[in-house]
This record gives C-alpha cells, sequence and structure tokens, in this order.
C-alpha cells in the first residue's frame, strides 16, 4: 500500500512539472508570436554585381512590404562570410542562403527553411568546373600546372563542390596549380576565364546556363556536379510562428498571380516551392567527407 501510494505521488508531481512547464512553453509561444517587428531585413549574398541584385529583388520586397503592411529592407553581403555574420548578429530577420552556408549555420543561428527556389523551372542546379573554349584544357587532369579561380571559401558550387570533384581526381589545388583566386562574384569568374585573366574556375550553374552567350560562347564545360537542392529561403525562428506563416505564404504564392510570376522574373526565378531541411543532407554528407580526407 505504501509502495503504491508513493508511487502516486510520484505521478501527481510529474503531472503538476508537465503542466506548469506546459502553461510556461504557451506563454512564450503567445510572447513569440505576437512578437512586434517594426522592419523586416531580408539578406542577400552578392553572387553578382550588387546593383543587379538590387534591381532583381527590391520590386519583389516592396509588394511584399505593401502586403504585410510592414518595412523590407534589401541587405546585401558581398561575401557568404559577411551574411553569415549578419545572421548570428541578429541584424537580418530572413533570406537567401546557399545550401554550404544552411547546413553550417542553421543551427547555432536558429534559422528554419521556409521555401526553395527555383531557376528556370529547377529546384537544383550544379557547380560547373569550365574553362577558355580556346586552351588546351579539355578534361580535368589538363588543369594540373594552370590558375584556377574559386568563388568563395564558404561558396557550395564555388567552391565546395569543386574541391571535392578535384579530390576525387587525385587533384590537389595548392600543390598541382600553378595559383588559385578566390574571385568572389560567379559572373567575375565567367568574364576572368573568358578574358584569360584565369585558366579555369568553378561557377553555378544557373549563372552561367543565363549568362550572356556572347561570352559564354568562348567557354568549355570540363565537368559537373551532381544535382545538389538550390539553397533555402530562411528565416529566423525568433521572428514567432504568425510573422514566418506571414512570409512563408507570401513567397510560395508568388506563382500564383500574374503580377507575382512578373516579380519572380525579375528575380530570375520561377518560383519559391516547399522545402524540407532533410534535402540538404546531401551536403552535409559531402561535407563531413571531405573533412575526413
Amino acid at each position: 500500500m505504501k509502495c503504491n501510494k508513493a508511487i502516486k505521488n510520484s505521478i501527481i508531481l510529474v503531472l503538476l512539472i508537465s503542466a506548469v512547464l506546459l502553461c510556461q512553453y504557451q506563454e512564450a509561444l503567445s510572447l513569440e508570436n505576437s512578437i512586434k517587428i517594426d522592419v523586416l531585413r531580408f539578406g542577400h549574398i552578392s553572387v553578382e554585381d550588387p546593383t543587379i541584385i538590387l534591381g532583381k529583388y527590391q520590386p519583389l520586397l516592396s509588394k511584399m512590404s505593401a502586403l504585410l503592411k510592414i518595412n523590407v529592407e534589401l541587405v546585401q553581403s558581398t561575401d557568404y562570410s559577411g551574411i553569415l555574420k549578419l545572421f548570428l548578429e541578429r541584424k537580418i530577420d530572413m533570406g537567401i542562403l546557399n545550401s554550404f552556408s544552411y547546413i553550417q549555420i542553421a543551427r547555432e543561428a536558429r534559422l528554419i527553411p521556409m521555401a526553395k527556389r527555383v531557376i528556370g523551372g529547377k529546384g537544383y542546379y550544379q557547380s560547373y568546373i569550365i574553362a577558355n573554349s580556346e586552351s588546351d584544357i579539355k578534361r580535368l587532369d589538363d588543369l594540373k600546372g594552370k590558375v584556377f579561380a574559386f568563388s568563395d571559401p564558404n561558396s557550395t558550387t564555388g567552391h565546395l563542390l569543386p574541391r571535392i570533384i578535384l579530390q576525387k581526381n587525385s587533384i590537389n589545388p595548392e600543390k598541382d596549380f600553378k595559383g588559385v583566386l578566390f574571385i568572389g562574384h560567379h559572373d567575375s569568374i565567367i568574364l576572368a576565364i573568358a578574358n584569360k585573366t584565369a585558366d579555369a574556375g568553378a561557377v553555378a550553374s544557373y549563372m552561367f546556363d543565363c549568362y550572356d552567350t556572347r561570352i559564354t560562347k568562348k567557354i568549355r564545360i570540363i565537368d559537373r556536379s551532381e544535382p545538389i537542392p538550390l539553397g533555402p529561403l530562411v528565416v529566423r525562428l525568433d521572428l514567432g510562428k504568425e510573422w514566418i506563416d506571414r512570409i512563408r505564404r507570401f513567397f510560395l504564392s508568388l506563382d500564383e498571380s500574374e503580377e507575382g510570376r512578373g516579380l519572380l522574373r525579375e528575380a530570375g526565378l520561377s518560383a519559391f516551392t516547399d522545402v524540407q531541411d532533410s534535402e540538404y543532407d546531401i551536403i552535409r554528407n559531402k561535407y563531413n567527407l571531405f573533412k575526413k580526407k
């Protein structure tokens, strides 16, 4: 009997503690959902000229501002480390990340993926390893002794994936190349190779595929990575469920109206679609394998 009474008392205690914790959670959730925001700051890495990014995204963000009845500001960073720092310091609330940056920062910055870009009807992209078409570089082994241009150390298609391709083919950039450059913008890499400033380099497929054909006809693609998901549109979790849902609905519904489709075209996009964090496990796995070698 004493044993049963002790068990009963323990159960009651657990239920009381659970009730208190539930109340605290609901209170915190309520506060989180009712968070007051005066401005939403949208972050974007300048993978191409910042004025081009501004022209692409400002009309879309202006429409978002009008519909959500809140100021929306575009905040650009010149490199990937800069955009990561802005999220960590809570100086931006949402934005577009590349796949590699997302897996590095999502947990620490408490970011959740809201949507995924679709470009040219595709929700994925690749890394292209490219060279000037007049050069003698026709395969990966021909890269040895040449000057190679990466974009940014935190770039998925401009650094991580081409590094993995080179590693699989027993090419060490620091030992086997005449020189290694980090140029930054993907469009700058395309121009550097077309102008023979660099012998070869790595770029995002969607940047190359939509670039001026008068330039790209001077370039050959040496190799391609396997397709990976385009980087997500992310938001800080502490904006609260109400704001997150409103922002998500705005982006996911853009392709449902003629005006929205026009804004997407200006931004170089086809649509935004649903996304799951697990879609980026392919990048996590590749990065983990790369680190071990």
